[in-house]
């Protein structure tokens, strides 16, 4: 089976969450966009923080809370046969759907 990837999907790092409490780094947020390639336009968007709860990490805080806390981190992202969308996760070590 040859694998290819989607030109409709795309994920990307957003700005550091920034509710974080003193002396806890900013948390990387991961988003997954589906996009209608002739217009641009988003069809619909996934946030990894509405969906995986933070203590799902397997990657440790950094040393200074200056550093960004990557928690997630998105490898890569597809469809399944059903039309299910699929995430893979390094620092979760896990594929969401």
């Amino acid at each position: 089976m040859e694998h290819r990837a989607d030109p409709r999907l795309r994920h990307h790092d957003r700005k550091p969450h920034l509710d974080r409490r003193p002396g806890q780094p900013d948390r990387h947020q991961r988003i997954v966009q589906e996009i209608d390639i002739p217009t641009g336009r988003v069809l619909f968007q996934w946030n990894s923080q509405d969906h995986v709860p933070w203590s799902d990490s397997e990657q440790p805080l950094p040393a200074s809370p200056a550093t960004p806390w990557d928690w997630f981190h998105v490898n890569a992202v597809h469809f399944d046969t059903d039309g299910n969308l699929l995430v893979d996760a390094r620092n979760t070590w896990t594929t969401t759907r």
